[in-house]
């Protein structure tokens, strides 16, 4: 079963989402870390709250995100509780509401 909230750049679901991340978290509806859902889109910043965002992920539940940590790499499996992205968490939109 496909899930309709995908990080699709050319809308083919019917959704259209910004290419660069800091550009991604003005898309869709702001969500709190408390109230994340999966298919959320998470922003991390070096500045955290309210900084550039340079990196997205996508929340898929339990305090867990997939991303794709930098170009060349496969995506990843990650807690967004780590020391790297808990202290950079900028922000998180959804996108389907």
């Amino acid at each position: 079963i496909k899930h309709p909230c995908t990080l699709d750049k050319r809308g083919e679901f019917g959704y259209n989402i910004n290419r660069v991340a800091d550009a991604q978290m003005k898309n869709g509806i702001a969500v709190s870390r408390e109230n994340l859902a999966p298919g959320d889109i998470i922003g991390f910043s070096s500045g955290g709250i309210g900084g550039y965002v340079s990196h997205v992920g996508m929340y898929v539940g339990d305090g867990m995100m997939i991303h794709a940590p930098h170009s060349g790499d496969v995506v990843k499996y990650t807690t967004i509780d780590s020391g790297y992205y808990s202290t950079r968490f900028a922000g998180a939109r959804r996108i389907i509401y």
